[in-house]
């Protein structure tokens, strides 16, 4: 709570400097889920962990269709961000093993919702074309009752079938409004992800990166280091290298 309102007491940060990492250390957390405060951070980070797979990387592009309600024509942009098109990307890279988050709700009533993530332990193609990826999600209430249903789950008893997903979305304003449909598996690497995206999670263990050119607010410092659910008594990782180094107090309190 006091993190939250940039209160911290001397013992508050005394606390917190017992966790500091460096990438160089040996008990570094390498595998742990990578906290930053922007999605280039997120991107670059993610990216670095599928440069070291060992398998084929796919390069999974979407496909739109848009067109301008007012004149018919399909020649229209669409827009960078995944959050201006219901959560698919444009274009989604995966390997085996990446870690993974969904995007979208696929069947809430499976746990099949957006934010819940897992490790991809199969690629099923045609071609070049990916048919099929299939996670293997964190937890038990994702995969119970969406494998049952599974036509692959004498293949791959563990994980769930992720397919493309179409969504619907408006772009632009007013007269120059265009309806757009995205087709794409709702899926994104989250090896790293940002602070919106651990709100409430509970994780055994997560890196935040606290040092980069836009400093932590203090909610987002209390979000990254207690709504996480990492216990009270061992809190997270502040990382601090070459790239995200500061120090904690100066994070916590945004000075």
């Amino acid at each position: 709570m006091r993190a939250r309102r940039a209160t911290c007491t001397e013992d508050d940060i005394k606390l917190l400097k017992t966790r500091v990492v460096t990438s160089s250390d040996n008990t570094y957390p390498a595998d742990a889920l990578h906290v930053f405060k922007t999605n280039k951070e997120v991107d670059n980070n993610n990216l670095s962990h599928i440069k070291k797979s060992q398998s084929h990387i796919h390069e999974i592009k979407a496909i739109d269709k848009r067109k301008d309600i007012h004149t018919g024509q399909l020649t229209v942009v669409m827009p960078s961000k995944a959050s201006d098109t219901g959560g698919l990307r444009e274009v989604l890279v995966v390997t085996m093993g990446a870690r993974v988050m969904v995007t979208v709700n696929i069947n809430v009533s499976d746990d099949l919702a957006n934010g819940v993530c897992g490790t991809v332990v199969g690629i099923e193609t045609t071609g070049d074309q990916v048919i099929v990826i299939f996670v293997k999600f964190d937890s038990p209430r994702v995969r119970k009752d969406a494998i049952a249903r599974s036509q692959y789950r004498q293949q791959y008893p563990d994980a769930v079938p992720i397919m493309r997903q179409e969504v619907q979305f408006f772009t632009g304003r007013g007269r120059h409004s265009v309806e757009a449909r995205r087709t794409q598996f709702p899926l994104t690497l989250a090896w790293a992800c940002t602070i919106h995206k651990v709100q409430g999670k509970t994780l055994e263990q997560v890196v935040v990166a606290m040092k980069g050119k836009v400093k932590f607010m203090p909610g987002q410092a209390y979000v990254a280091i207690h709504s996480t659910g990492v216990h009270r008594n061992r809190p997270p990782h502040p990382r601090k290298d070459n790239e995200h180094c500061d120090c904690v107090q100066a994070s916590i309190t945004g000075s």
